[in-house]
C-alpha cells in the first residue's frame, strides 16, 4: 500500500513540475517572440490550441485556418510548437530550399519506443544513419538500371491482379492489398506470394493496419507527454500498453521474418534479386556487415512495405472509385490505348510516352485523394526567421498536401474528378503538378516515388485494358451510386463501395495468359 502511495506521490509531484516547467517555458517563448510567430488561432494554457485541431478532419481545420491566417499557421499542440504550411511556396522555401535545417523528424514516441518501429529510415532522426538509409534506398529505388530490373515483376504481379480480378471481381479490394504485398516483398526480399494468404503479407499487413490505429486517447498522447509509457496497463488509458506491446511483438517478427529468409536463401545459393539482397552482397564483399549495419539493413528493407503497400493500394481503390463515378473518363482512355496498342497485347513500359490522358488520370488520382494528407511531419532544428516571422526551433512542420492539391486558386472544382484539367498544362501548373507534391519534401521526399509511380501506371493501364468499370445495381436493379468520401486513418482510403468490374471482351483473358507468363 505504501509503494501505491509513494508511486502515486511522485506522479502528482512530476506532473505538477512538468505543469510548472511548460507555463513558464512557453509564457518565455511569448515573451521574447510573441509579437513576431506566424499568425494562428489563440492558445490557451496546457492545450495549447489541441482542442481545436482534435484526431480526424486536421486538414481541413488546417485549410480553415488558412482563410484566415494565410499560407503559414503557428500553433502548439500542448507543449510542442508546430508550423503548418498550406501552400505550395511556402513548402518549397522551407522544406525543400532550406532542407538542412528542416530535414529532421519529430520523436514519435509510440511507433518507435512502444511498437519497436526502430530502425526506421522514414522516422528516424536526420543524421548518419539516416544519410546511410538514403544512399541505400536510393541506389535501390531511384537508379535507373534497379528501376529497370523491377519492371519484369511488375509486369507478373499485375497479371496476377488482373486474374484474380476475372475469378473474384467483388474482391477487389483484397486484391490490391495482394497485389501490392505481393510485389513490395518480391522487391524487398526476393519472397515470392504463391497464394492470396501468404504468411510474410498476412504478416506485415496486419502489423501496418494495426500500428496505424492508436487504439486510444491515450496512445495518441504518449507522444505529447512520453510520461504515460510508465502508467500501469490497469489505470483508465493504460490498456493502450497492452495494445502496444502485442504491436510490438509482431513488429520485431516483421523485421527479422523476412531478412532472415532472405538470408538463408543466399546461403543456399537459392537467392532471388532483390533490394536485400543486393545489399548484404555488397556489403559483406566490402567486410562491412557487422550486426549493427544488420539492424539497419532490416529497417531500410522494410520501410520499401510500411511505405508503399498501404500508400499504392490507396491509390488504386481511389481509381476505381474515381472510374466507377466517370465511366467517361474510362471510355475515353480506352479509347486512347485501343488506338495506340491494339487489341493483340497490353499496354507495357515503353508505351507510356504514347498515351498520355492516362498520365492525366494518374496526375488526378495523386491530387484528387493524395494517401498522406498532411506527409510525414518535419522538425526544425534551430530557430530560423521566414519573411516576416520567428520560428522556434524544435517546431513540428507539417505540410498541408490536402490544400495544396485542392486550392480552388490552383484547380477549378477541386472536388471534382476531372483529368482533363492536366491536358493542357501551362508553365504555372506544371510547378504545381500533384507529382511534385504527393511524396513529400526536401530531403524527406520519398524515395521510392518512380518505383510506387510506374508500378501505378501499368496497373492502371492493363486494369483499362482488361476491364469495364460500372456502377453495380441492388436488387431492384437500380444503379448504386458510391459516394466520393475519403476515411483518413493516417492513411486516406475511399470509404469502402461497390462496383461492377467485367471484361471488356472474351478474348482478354488470353492476353493475360499470353503477356504474363501464364498466370491464370
Amino acid at each position: 500500500m505504501s509503494v501505491l502511495l509513494d508511486l502515486c506521490v511522485t506522479g502528482v509531484l512530476g506532473t505538477a513540475i512538468s505543469v510548472v516547467y511548460w507555463l513558464l517555458k512557453h509564457w518565455w517563448i511569448d515573451a521574447q517572440y510573441g509579437w513576431y510567430l506566424p499568425p494562428g488561432p489563440r492558445r490557451i494554457p496546457l492545450l495549447g490550441n489541441a482542442h481545436q485541431v482534435g484526431l480526424a478532419g486536421q486538414h481541413k481545420t488546417f485549410a480553415e485556418w488558412s482563410k484566415r491566417y494565410g499560407d503559414v499557421v503557428y500553433m502548439r499542440v500542448f507543449s510542442k510548437p508546430a508550423l503548418v504550411l498550406n501552400s505550395v511556396e511556402a513548402a518549397r522555401d522551407l522544406l525543400d530550399k532550406r532542407s538542412a535545417k528542416y530535414s529532421d523528424r519529430p520523436h514519435f514516441t509510440l511507433l518507435v519506443d512502444m511498437f519497436g518501429s526502430d530502425p526506421n529510415p522514414a522516422l528516424m532522426p536526420y543524421g548518419p544513419w539516416w544519410r546511410q538509409h538514403r544512399v541505400w534506398l536510393h541506389a535501390g529505388l531511384m537508379d535507373k538500371e534497379s528501376l529497370s530490373m523491377y519492371q519484369p515483376i511488375i509486369r507478373s504481379e499485375t497479371g496476377k491482379l488482373v486474374s484474380a480480378l476475372i475469378k473474384s471481381p467483388d474482391d477487389f479490394v483484397a486484391h490490391i492489398k495482394r497485389f501490392v504485398g505481393g510485389l513490395m516483398m518480391e522487391i524487398a526480399y526476393g519472397h515470392t506470394a504463391v497464394s492470396a494468404d501468404d504468411e510474410l503479407i498476412t504478416l506485415a499487413d496486419t502489423v501496418v493496419r494495426e500500428a496505424m490505429d492508436s487504439g486510444s486517447i491515450a496512445g495518441t498522447l504518449v507522444d505529447y507527454f512520453p510520461s504515460l509509457r510508465c502508467i500501469p496497463t490497469w489505470l483508465p488509458g493504460g490498456r493502450f500498453k497492452r495494445r502496444a506491446a502485442r504491436i510490438r511483438g509482431m513488429m520485431r517478427e516483421m523485421y527479422d521474418r523476412p531478412y532472415e529468409q532472405a538470408k538463408a536463401a543466399m546461403a543456399r545459393g537459392m537467392a532471388k534479386p532483390s533490394f536485400l539482397t543486393s545489399l548484404l552482397e555488397n556489403m559483406a564483399a566490402d567486410g562491412d556487415l557487422t550486426p549493427e549495419h544488420e539492424e539497419h539493413l532490416k529497417g531500410a528493407a522494410i520501410v520499401l512495405y510500411t511505405g508503399g503497400t498501404d500508400t499504392t493500394s490507396a491509390v488504386l481503390a481511389t481509381f476505381f472509385l474515381a472510374m466507377t463515378l466517370r465511366p467517361e473518363v474510362a471510355k475515353k482512355a480506352q479509347n486512347e490505348i485501343d488506338r495506340v496498342v491494339g487489341s493483340a497485347r497490353l499496354p507495357d513500359f515503353e508505351d507510356r510516352t504514347s498515351l498520355p490522358y492516362i498520365e492525366c488520370i494518374l496526375s488526378e488520382l495523386y491530387r484528387w485523394n493524395p494517401p498522406l494528407y498532411l506527409g510525414v511531419p518535419h522538425r526544425l532544428t534551430a530557430d530560423d526567421d521566414y519573411r516576416r516571422w520567428h520560428i522556434p526551433g524544435g517546431s513540428m512542420v507539417i505540410p498541408n498536401i490536402w490544400w495544396m492539391l485542392r486550392n480552388p486558386g490552383w484547380y477549378s472544382d477541386p472536388d471534382a474528378f476531372h483529368p482533363e484539367r492536366f491536358q493542357e498544362v501551362d508553365s504555372s501548373l506544371a510547378e504545381k503538378s500533384p507529382r511534385n507534391l504527393v511524396f513529400g519534401f526536401g530531403r524527406r521526399i520519398c524515395p521510392g516515388r518512380q518505383l510506387a509511380d510506374q508500378t501505378l501506371w501499368l496497373a492502371i493501364a492493363t486494369i483499362l485494358t482488361m476491364f469495364d468499370i460500372r456502377r453495380a445495381r441492388d436488387a431492384q436493379g437500380n444503379e448504386i451510386t458510391p459516394e466520393a468520401v475519403f476515411v483518413s486513418g493516417g492513411i486516406s482510403h475511399p470509404k469502402p463501395f461497390r462496383c461492377d468490374i467485367r471484361l471488356r471482351s472474351q478474348d482478354a483473358a488470353g492476353l493475360v495468359r499470353k503477356f504474363s507468363g501464364g498466370v491464370t
